[in-house]
């Protein structure tokens, strides 16, 4: 599942801030690059489109009698691909305002 980044997990520097890890913090002291926080956020939305589909042909077959279970997983794939839709409208946002700044 995609784990958005909260107001709670922005850390204020005190203890208890450094246990939380939030979607972008350093791993074991290393670094994490934006690179690969994208790159397995991407992918676990398309994990959950998977496993929305398969659900669905699940349930088309006969297999899985319950709505409810089919339509969480067709919600979940949904609102992560919205979230991640977002997020990609903001980093074109920035990228463009970016470009418009004069040297």
């Amino acid at each position: 599942m995609v784990n958005p980044v909260s107001i709670s997990q922005i850390g204020t520097g005190s203890p208890d801030s450094q246990s939380a890890k939030g979607v972008g913090s350093p791993e074991a002291g290393g670094s994490v690059s934006f690179r690969d926080v994208l790159e397995k956020s991407l992918g676990e939305v398309n994990n959950l489109q998977h496993i929305a589909e398969e659900k669905i042909q699940k349930f088309a077959t006969g297999e899985v009698t319950d709505l409810r279970e089919v339509m969480v997983a067709a919600e979940e794939a949904n609102m992560a691909f919205q979230f991640t839709l977002e997020i990609r409208n903001k980093i074109v946002e920035a990228y463009q305002e970016i470009s418009r700044l004069q040297v």
